[in-house]
C-alpha cells in the first residue's frame, strides 16, 4: 500500500499562503467569509475540516477553486488514515484467520512461495523491519518452525483439525517481533 507524505492541513496552508503574507487578521479574514472568528481560528489549527461550504467561502474569497480546498482536506485526512490504519492491529482477513486460528489450536492451510503448506499457528506479530509475521510449526513436508512472511502467504484457510501443544522449538516471547497481535499460551 502505497505511504503518503504528511500534506498539510488546509488551515495551515490559508495561514501560510494567505492570511501571513497579507498581513491580515483572523477577525477580518472571518468577517469576510461570514463565520465566527472561533470557527476560522479551529480551521487554520487543524480542529475542523473545511467542508463544502468552506471551501465554496474560501474559494470565493481568495480566487480559488473549491476543488483546491476539498483536497488539500482529503490529502490530509487520507494521510492521517493512512497512519492510524499502519497500528490498527490484525487489520487483514488473513491476520483475523491467523488470530482465530492460533485461539482455538486450529491448524491452518495456505499458499506460501507456490507451495501449499499447513501448518500450526504459534505468533502473528511485526516483525523487527515492520513486516507482518507468522510463526507457524509447519506439519506437511518437512516438518519445521517457519517464520512466514504474512504479505506472501495467500488463500488461507482454517481447518478443522486441532492440535494440542506448539510445536517443539516454540518460545512464548519471539524475539523476531517487536509487537504480538496473538499468540499461543
Amino acid at each position: 500500500m502505497p505511504r503518503m507524505h504528511s500534506p498539510s492541513h488546509p488551515g495551515q496552508i490559508l495561514e501560510e499562503l494567505y492570511i501571513k503574507p497579507h498581513r491580515l487578521t483572523i477577525t477580518e479574514v472571518a468577517g469576510a467569509l461570514g463565520i465566527a472568528r472561533k470557527n476560522l481560528y479551529a480551521v487554520i489549527k487543524g480542529e475542523y475540516a473545511v467542508s463544502v461550504e468552506m471551501a465554496f467561502k474560501l474559494s470565493k474569497l481568495l480566487g480559488t477553486t473549491p476543488e483546491f480546498w476539498l483536497q488539500a482536506q482529503m490529502n490530509f485526512d487520507l494521510a492521517k488514515g493512512y497512519q492510524k490504519m499502519e497500528a490498527v492491529e490484525g487489520d487483514s482477513l488473513t491476520g483475523i484467520l491467523i488470530c482465530k486460528a492460533i485461539k482455538k489450536k486450529l491448524q491452518i492451510q495456505f499458499e506460501y512461495n507456490g507451495k501449499l503448506r499447513t501448518a500450526e499457528p504459534q505468533c502473528y506479530g511485526v516483525g523487527t523491519k515492520g513486516t507482518a509475521l507468522l510463526r507457524a510449526y509447519q506439519v506437511n513436508d518437512p516438518q519445521e518452525e517457519k517464520l512466514f512472511d504474512v504479505a506472501k502467504i495467500k488463500n488461507l484457510v482454517v481447518l478443522d483439525s486441532h492440535f494440542k501443544v506448539a510445536g517443539p522449538n516454540y518460545k512464548k516471547r519471539d524475539s523476531a517481533m517487536k509487537k504480538i497481535f496473538c499468540a499461543l499460551d
